[in-house]
């Protein structure tokens, strides 16, 4: 391969590494360019980390994690691989050894560049130790006063301490907008870029748009009211699968769609009137939710009453007595799923202790349709117990979030939008959260601000998850043999 040929290979591999999301076929392309670079660049650093990189990319972490201790070995000066173990030891749910490569990236980093004194911040808030965190961010903007990753990790680490009013002004920050597109610099998705950003005046005619996962659109969903009575003129974009249950709490009052496409002439205002602002959902809450007193924990999302029937069916075709819903796994790449959900056979203490019949809430991917019901009905088989699945609720938020839940006598679950729905209709649910949990759950007492006291959080802390459940499960059996015999 001569030199131009070389180059060329190395810039496209860049440019998917650079591409957020690539594609399947982009990140297998990319994968089988960098094995023939190595064919006869085996000692080549650079190369070798590129190779890396691609792996984490794919998700892949052990590959990444081998191939970049290999490149750290051949060049122990290198900041980078550093730095990027620490990105998959984070998505690992490894936040001690995270920390650890971010410092070692930092010592190594003779540019002064804040994005891995960045980078350190972020996982501080992933250690739980948010304060520390503020303090790295407040170092790090002492000399980088604009670095929106920074403000960015500083507004989750305040929202996490609960200091709302300097968490959602640097929220803000988080989603400046570039001079050169007039989109978002960062953090949320892409919104048509010719309808500016919303000033906060009110009676505007005003686009709310969703961001982030389905959890926070209905936990953030409890602020359109707010919105809605300075600004009755409103239409709210939302995830495709939120909109029928959206529709029946807000319907009445504004135009809800459901779509996460970024086209000006594809999006719905076409049957609206084009409007004046856009406003990322959480972007709302430096205007309505700034003190614990601001959240009204009322509950505002309810079930269709044929759906509700059809979950009392389904319900009873699977036996009598007590039926608790369950939710093990939760998250993405970018929420560390690894870190806040529960392998099942770490349930099994409470599986065999407590007398009901069990229900998974667990909702397939869009991209693995089915994924749960092999592996359930082999975890049944292996372990003696009987998990109830059933495609049809795996599918449908409506019919899960909005109806089954109902008809459920508790529900127990990870950090997972589960809990925001149970939240947002005042269904009683117990959310195991890991010691490092996401902003929203804060790091001290049982509850949520954004919900009432029927979602109660039992805090991991110091424990393994194994351990949380053992304890958790004679509550649990004692509550359930006391209602029966009553």
């Amino acid at each position: 391969m001569n030199s131009q040929a070389f180059n060329d290979v190395v810039q496209k591999v860049r440019d998917v590494l650079l591409t957020s999301p690539a594609s399947v076929q982009d990140l297998i392309g990319a994968e089988r360019a960098c094995e023939d670079l190595l064919t006869t660049n085996r000692d080549n650093a650079p190369i070798v980390f590129m190779f890396a990189c691609v792996y984490a990319k794919q998700q892949r972490f052990a590959l990444a994690e081998h191939w970049l201790r290999r490149v750290i070995e051949m060049d122990p000066e290198m900041y980078e691989p550093w730095n990027h173990l620490g990105f998959v030891y984070q998505h690992e749910g490894k936040i001690n050894q995270a920390k650890e490569a971010f410092e070692r990236a930092l010592d190594l980093d003779k540019s002064g560049s804040p994005e891995v004194r960045a980078n350190l911040a972020g996982v501080l808030i992933n250690n739980g130790t948010s304060q520390h965190a503020v303090d790295e961010c407040n170092r790090v903007l002492a000399d980088f006063p604009d670095h929106i990753d920074t403000r960015w990790n500083r507004s989750l680490a305040y929202l996490e301490l609960g200091e709302w009013k300097k968490g959602w002004i640097d929220h803000r920050a988080g989603l400046s907008v570039d001079p050169r597109t007039n989109d978002c610099m960062r953090k949320t998705r892409k919104y048509a870029n010719n309808i500016p950003y919303w000033d906060g005046e009110p009676n505007k005619k005003l686009v709310v748009y969703g961001e982030q996962g389905v959890g926070d659109e209905i936990m953030a969903s409890s602020m359109l009211p707010d919105l809605y009575a300075e600004n009755p003129d409103i239409m709210f974009e939302c995830h495709p699968r939120l909109v029928t249950l959206f529709r029946r709490a807000f319907g009445d009052k504004f135009p809800i769609y459901g779509t996460r496409k970024v086209q000006a002439d594809m999006l719905p205002w076409v049957s609206w009137a084009t409007p004046e602002a856009k406003v990322p959902i959480f972007s709302l809450g430096e205007r309505y939710r700034n003190s614990a007193g601001e959240f009204p924990r009322q509950p505002f999302l309810v079930p269709l009453e044929e759906y509700r029937e059809k979950a009392r069916e389904y319900l009873a075709s699977i036996g009598p007595g007590v039926k608790i819903g369950l939710a093990w796994q939760g998250g993405s790449l970018q929420t560390f799923a690894d870190a806040r959900s529960i392998p099942l056979p770490d349930w099994l203490p409470l599986l065999q202790s407590v007398d009901a019949e069990w229900v998974s809430l667990q909702y397939d991917h869009a991209e693995h349709p089915g994924m749960w019901e092999p592996i359930i009905q082999q975890f049944n088989a292996d372990k003696g117990v009987n998990i109830h699945h059933s495609t049809l609720w795996a599918n449908d938020l409506d019919l899960c979030y909005g109806a089954l839940i109902h008809e459920l006598d508790y529900i127990i679950s990870v950090n997972t939008s589960l809990v925001h729905a149970c939240g947002a209709m005042g269904v009683e649910c117990l959310s195991l959260t890991p010691k490092a949990p996401a902003w929203r759950y804060g790091l001290k007492g049982n509850t949520m601000p954004w919900y009432g006291d029927h979602v109660q959080l039992e805090r991991q802390k110091g424990r393994t998850w194994g351990q949380v459940i053992k304890e958790i499960a004679p509550r649990i059996r004692k509550r359930f043999s006391q209602k029966e015999a009553a």
